[in-house]
């Protein structure tokens, strides 16, 4: 989505809410960031719960269980493979792969349960 007539030098939440206010929809610029603000971040907590969230006039967002299901299956057994590669003692590089890899394994499992 292509956005017309924002200088560069302003935040697309800042250009947004000056235009709202400049156009009497919804009060002062400040009212108008926080409700943009709770807007998203409601959001962003919702996606923990459920597998979709809509925001009203705007989109739709859907969780996609199956490429979560694939890649905690894909990081798992990267993870073996590298933790057998690494209890024979390789190299660096193996080890700091298999601590990346943990580490999105871990990421992707925390996600999906609700915890930052």
């Amino acid at each position: 989505m292509k956005i017309t007539g924002k200088p560069e030098s302003m935040t697309v939440l800042k250009w947004l809410s000056k235009k709202m206010a400049l156009n009497g929809l919804g009060g002062t610029e400040d009212v108008i960031t926080k409700v943009i603000n709770h807007q998203f971040s409601s959001a962003y907590q919702a996606m923990y719960t459920n597998d979709s969230i809509e925001i009203s006039g705007f989109c739709k967002f859907y969780f996609n269980k199956k490429r979560y299901e694939k890649q905690i299956l894909n990081l798992t057994q990267k993870k073996e493979i590298l933790e057998n590669k690494h209890s024979k003692a390789v190299s660096d590089k193996y080890k700091e792969e298999l601590e990346d890899t943990v580490k999105q394994l871990n990421h992707l499992l925390q996600r999906r349960h609700g915890k930052n």
